[in-house]
């Protein structure tokens, strides 16, 4: 839950002041993988997953968390411009990162200009 936490947080950084939600981003992400991703998508979630642990300990030695922030970055990069399991991992927790930002209350209302139901009540506007 940590280390999907922190890639998550690594891609597009959370910002709890200015765009709350009503839960963490890590158990956003984990909650949108186990219940509205398909089967091919959860496979291709723990294969990336299980990749990305496995190749970090084989070339740093340690765990991505272990990491201090310059390696971190170095290897995130990395693998963003591969054409690899892993970069296709790291696509999903992208994808639900930005959902998980883009259904914030402040994001709807200030940049989307959205109204929750039932709307606007304008009850004193002239009819012409």
């Amino acid at each position: 839950k940590l280390l999907i936490g922190s890639l998550s947080n690594y891609i597009l950084p959370e910002d709890p002041v200015n765009f709350s939600t009503p839960e963490p981003r890590q158990q956003f992400v984990l909650t949108m993988i186990n219940d509205c991703s398909n089967e091919s998508e959860i496979d291709l979630f723990t294969r990336g997953l299980n990749a990305f642990q496995e190749d970090i300990r084989s070339k740093k030695n340690k765990h991505f968390l272990a990491l201090n922030a310059p390696e971190q970055e170095e290897m995130i990069k990395l693998y963003f411009e591969s054409k690899s399991l892993i970069n296709d991992f790291l696509g999903l927790i992208k994808k639900y990162s930005l959902l998980h930002f883009e259904t914030s209350e402040n994001y709807l209302t200030t940049y989307l200009k959205y109204e929750f139901m039932p709307g606007r009540y304008l009850g004193q506007i002239s009819i012409t």
